[in-house]
This record gives C-alpha cells, structure tokens and sequence, in this order.
C-alpha cells in the first residue's frame, strides 16, 4: 500500500534476513552458549546462505519463512529451561506456536518437510549437548499447537491441491560421483546448473534453473570442518558440552 513493488521485496528481503541473523545469533549464544566470536560466523553463514537469498531473487517469498526456523528452536528451548515457571513456559511455547503456524500461513508448507528435519536436527544437537531428551515433549506440543491454529489453511489447502493430482519424481544421477560432486558444488562453491542439466536421467522439466541447486553456505565451514579434522587427536570428547 505504501511502497512500489521493488521497494516492498527488498523490505521483506530485508526484514527475513534480519530474522535470520538475529535468531541465528541468539539460538547459538544463548541456548548453545557459544561465545560473541562463533555465534557471529554462524549468523552470518546463515544470513548469506544461498537457499534464501537465490529464492529472494527470483522471487520464491514463500520460501523465505525458513527463516524463522533458528528463533523457533529458541523459542523451544526457552520454554523447555523455563519449565520450572509455568507462564513463562507457556508464554514461550504459545509464540513458538504461532510462528509453527505461520509455515503454513505464509505458504511455506510446499518445503515442510525441511522444515521439520531442520528443527529436529538442531534440537538433537541440544539434546546430544545437553543430556536432555524431554525437550521432545515441549517440540510436539508446539507442532500440535501451531497446526491446530492453522488446520483451516491446511485442510483448504488439502481440500484444493485434491483436484489437482500430480506426480513430481525424484531426480535421478547415473552415478554416487555426480551426485557428491553436485551436492559438494551446490553447498560449497557454486554449482554447474548446465553439467546439472545434462547428467540428470529423468527430467522433471525441460531445464532448472541455478536457484533450484544453490544451497552455497561458501567454504567457510568447510575450512572450519578441515580444521576440526587436522585436531581431531587433541579434542576431548566428554568435553564438548562445556
């Protein structure tokens, strides 16, 4: 209403973003209590992942509420660790809630799945650390929570795609190299969209595009996953909680 359409993208642009890299920040130095130093380096890998920014471009803005998903698992550990003051709990649990049911709101239901496997993977992380596997129950309560406020969105979602039918399979390479190769490009450095085009064996469309593969978290953890590998020897293990 205020802002010519260019204008409005590059403020949603703007605003996800910042959603991102603050949540990112505060999931890793509150509930991991990482120092100021690490948990800048993972807001900013997070900030300029190429999954957000390439959907950004060509204007996938249903795409970008992945990028609630670090705020989120705080929101889940904050109630989780606040357990022992109900309204707190509650308070962080219902917010929690809310923005589980903004996923389906937003129209961001077509990437659920990872969206659900992102949230869990990072929880098992805190539980691995932690020692606290009953963060689960607070995690279900929220999903359960955030799907009933949005069970109108989804049953008219379900009810509409119904009369649609259609199959979308998998794509297929002819080999585990490519498939390494690939994956290695698309998370690392910046992946071949025409070699991609060319070695795929069913071919969902004619052509994807370069926004379909990008996934480019750059080299940096990689250098630091190399570096975690030369001292591998002189880490302490029962240490990695501290």
């Amino acid at each position: 209403l205020f802002f010519s359409p260019v204008l409005s993208l590059k403020i949603i642009f703007l605003f996800f973003s910042l959603i991102g890299f603050l949540g990112t920040f505060i999931l890793l130095n509150k509930s991991f209590k990482k120092n100021i130093y690490i948990s800048l380096i993972a807001a900013s890998l997070f900030l300029f992942n190429g999954f957000l920014n390439y959907r950004a471009v060509v204007g996938h803005v249903t795409f970008l509420s992945f990028a609630f998903i670090p705020i989120y698992c705080y929101l889940i550990i904050k109630s989780f660790e606040n357990k022992e003051n109900k309204s707190r709990s509650i308070f962080y649990l219902l917010v929690s809630s809310i923005i589980f049911a903004n996923f389906f709101h937003s129209g961001s239901a077509v990437i659920m799945i990872h969206i659900i496997l992102s949230i869990i993977f990072i929880l098992f992380i805190y539980i691995y650390l932690n020692e606290k596997l009953k963060i689960i129950y607070n995690l279900i309560l929220s999903f359960l929570t955030g799907m009933l406020i949005s069970s109108s969105k989804i049953y008219a979602s379900i009810s509409f795609l119904s009369n649609f039918p259609r199959e979308y399979p998998p794509l297929v390479f002819e080999n585990y190299y490519q498939l390494v190769v690939t994956t290695f490009k698309s998370l690392f450095l910046y992946p071949n969209i025409s070699e991609f085009n060319s070695i795929i064996i069913n071919k969902v469309v004619k052509n994807m595009r370069v926004h379909e593969i990008e996934y480019g978290i750059s080299v940096v953890p990689l250098l630091i996953l190399i570096l975690f590998l030369i001292n591998l020897k002189k880490i302490k293990f029962n240490n990695l909680n501290v």
